[in-house]
């Protein structure tokens, strides 16, 4: 994050004896400005290695002021008053246009990694492509249902808080997940470029290091998901038969806290290792 006005960090972390790897609990809580105070908590060896975290903006719009007011002072002009947010005035000059890359690449990038950032960035895109700018989440969230509804997929049995997938709000079946892999493996107008945006079993992206199994290796495409508490892996799998499947696993921990277990991991390198007549 580029420093500016916008957050402002209170950390409560303390620092303890040895390379003990970092223990962090990250929260937030709205500041009466409409900025963020991200809250740090937990403890770190004094000889451990740095450790770097993401967290979601709650305000894009008044991060992006704050941010830009900073730049402006860096190169010496003076910026007094506050960021405000408001709508654009009529008659408003564009002083700069950036084209971004196509579709295919963003989205490219956005799985392989998981940015968060990007697919957030993508939800308000949605939304003023099918109602208008400015877009707003609640505009894209609103075109992800209408999507759901087109897959016969009743939009009350999925809780959509942002596209970004770090709100603990978000609450979507896995089944559900399925459905929307189905329907993308059908439509050959934008199929291989998703299929291909997913990361590679023990080759690339964010399952470089995992399934990398000769059983599994190269043999499964995903898009993993994790949140303190939440492991997910959601994608496609090449059976030994040489059939296409899909699935989607999301386990939710009954603690938030403790080490990380990479469940969905376990769970797929199971079903690998699972001698099936038709497997």
């Amino acid at each position: 994050m580029p420093t500016s006005g916008y957050a402002r960090v209170k950390s409560t972390v303390k620092t303890v004896q040895g390379s003990q790897t970092a223990k962090l609990q990250i929260s937030k809580k709205m500041h009466p400005s409409g900025g963020e105070i991200i809250i740090v908590e937990g403890t770190i060896g004094v000889s451990a290695p740095a450790k770097s975290r993401y967290v979601n903006v709650a305000n894009p719009a008044l991060y992006t002021g704050e941010v830009f007011k900073d730049y402006l002072r860096r190169e010496g002009i003076n910026v007094t008053g506050q960021v405000v947010q408001g709508k654009v005035p009529r008659g408003a000059v564009s002083l700069v246009k950036y084209e971004s890359l196509p579709l295919s690449l963003l989205v490219y990038w956005l799985n392989k990694y998981s940015n968060n950032f990007m697919a957030e960035q993508l939800g308000l895109t949605l939304g003023a492509y099918e109602h208008g700018p400015p877009g707003t989440r609640k505009k894209g969230l609103a075109v992800i249902r209408s999507y759901l509804r087109t897959l016969g997929i009743d939009p009350k049995t999925v809780s959509l808080s942002e596209a970004s997938g770090l709100s603990r709000k978000n609450r979507v079946p896995a089944s559900v997940m399925v459905r929307v892999l189905i329907d993308t493996m059908r439509a050959f107008s934008y199929n291989y470029e998703f299929t291909s945006s997913l990361s590679i079993a023990g080759v690339d992206g964010t399952l470089k290091k995992k399934l990398a199994t000769p059983n599994t290796k190269r043999r499964i495409r995903a898009k993993t998901g994790n949140l303190r508490g939440v492991n997910a892996l959601v994608g496609y799998g090449l059976s030994r038969q040489g059939a296409v499947f899909a699935f989607a696993i999301i386990v939710n921990h009954k603690k938030q806290g403790g080490n990380y277990v990479d469940y969905a991991e376990q769970i797929m390198q199971r079903i690998f290792n699972t001698p099936m007549q038709l497997w």
